[in-house]
């Protein structure tokens, strides 16, 4: 999925922007990194930790598929993220 990558990608930016240090770059990782930095409070490490288990439901043979929600809440949290967390 896409709206992952593009997530995963801007995590970075952000970090990087910051000048912290990245050990695996993963939007898991990052996540904490931002939490641990107060880059993030509390609702958006949350969100976007809700939004790392919606994409790797996506990308992972999971036993189930994802629903179209759980698509979309990916993209419009992706979006949400990108507009508010620099």
């Amino acid at each position: 999925m896409i709206a992952g990558i593009v997530l995963e990608k801007h995590l970075e930016q952000v970090s990087e922007r910051r000048q912290l240090k990245i050990t695996r770059k993963t939007i898991a990782d990052m996540n904490e990194l931002l939490k641990k930095n107060n880059i993030t409070d509390f609702p958006d490490y949350r969100h976007i930790g809700l939004l790392a288990g919606l994409y790797q439901l996506c990308v992972q043979n999971k036993k189930r598929e994802p629903e179209p929600s759980e698509v979309a809440d990916l993209i419009n949290g992706t979006d949400k993220v990108i507009k508010t967390i620099f």
